[in-house]
């Protein structure tokens, strides 16, 4: 059955604490918390900047599971020139960045790292980069064994759509490697959810839902992607996975000139209309944790 998570994205100015509490209040059975590394300051709720058993702890006893580390690794840095490039690019600084938040995943109990692809540079074949992505990606899912995390690979970039992605991990011949499959990008690239998910079949481990209205992100059902779409292919495949709300507020900045919604808010609203479209479409939910959605006021 389909477990609700949401991304810490919805608020990075929140402690890892607000974000528990967060999670607890809107009714979350997981989080995904986003991640730039143990140098960065970007996030207050980086779990990166704190003792991992503390943040585990934390979570656990919000009943909220700490379901991916979400990072911005990517592997498509070209090695150039070939061979001899090597020697003067640091190609292995964004594997280096996977394998520590890999590491720090394993401390905090969560189940999953999210990396990219991502894009091919100019001048630069599509073939070429996958090639550098799938050795770099071999690598990160060589560091994962016994560690007991998987990596998901996100669309987007030159490799936009479920095809691109199960593509990509059918090169990398890893058990450890599968999709967070991110609907909105793949909307947009013109893929149709119900053919994403049934690409990407049992490599489907993370399902990411967004919404937008016009270019300004809001709650599931409220914006111009095609969400009801997206979660009836969920069901339809009956998806036993995580179905991660991504509220893309870190990312607006303080000039959009409209108003921006709460993350508890967009949160709330977002998982009580997937709720509602799952018990419309006979299906139930996760064992992750809580019933999801409980409208407990909570400040933002």
């Amino acid at each position: 059955m389909i477990k609700l998570a949401f991304s810490s994205v919805a608020c990075p100015e929140r402690t890892l604490r607000d974000v528990a509490a967060l999670g607890e209040s809107v009714g979350a059975q997981g989080v995904e918390l986003r991640t730039f590394g143990s140098a960065s300051t970007n996030f207050a709720c980086d779990p990166a900047l704190s003792d991992p058993a503390k943040v585990a702890k934390l979570f656990a006893d919000a009943g909220t599971q700490i379901c991916c580390v979400s990072t911005s690794c990517r592997f498509d840095e070209p090695v150039a020139p070939a061979v001899v490039g090597r020697l003067f690019v640091d190609t292995e600084k964004e594997v280096r960045a996977a394998k520590y938040a890999i590491d720090l995943a394993s401390e905090l109990g969560a189940s999953h790292v999210r990396v990219f692809g991502f894009e091919s540079p100019a001048g630069v074949s599509l073939s070429d980069t996958t090639k550098v992505v799938v050795e770099r990606l071999v690598k990160v899912c060589d560091h994962a064994r016994n560690r007991r995390v998987s990596v998901v690979i996100e669309n987007g970039g030159s490799y936009a759509t479920a095809t691109d992605l199960a593509a990509l991990i059918d090169l990398v011949q890893s058990p450890l490697l599968g999709a967070e499959y991110n609907m909105a990008v793949a909307h947009q690239a013109g893929e149709s959810a119900a053919n994403g998910v049934n690409v990407l079949g049992d490599r489907l481990w993370i399902a990411k839902l967004k919404d937008f209205r016009g270019a300004l992100p809001c709650a599931v059902g409220e914006g111009d992607m095609a969400c009801h779409e997206a979660v009836r292919a969920l069901v339809s495949a009956r998806f036993n996975g995580w179905a991660v709300y991504e509220y893309d507020r870190a990312w607006l900045g303080g000039d959009t000139g409209q108003p921006v919604g709460s993350a508890m808010e967009m949160i709330r609203d977002s998982f009580a209309t997937i709720c509602r479209w799952m018990q419309e479409m006979g299906a139930g939910f996760g064992t992750g944790g809580r019933s999801p959605v409980r409208p407990v006021a909570v400040a933002s």
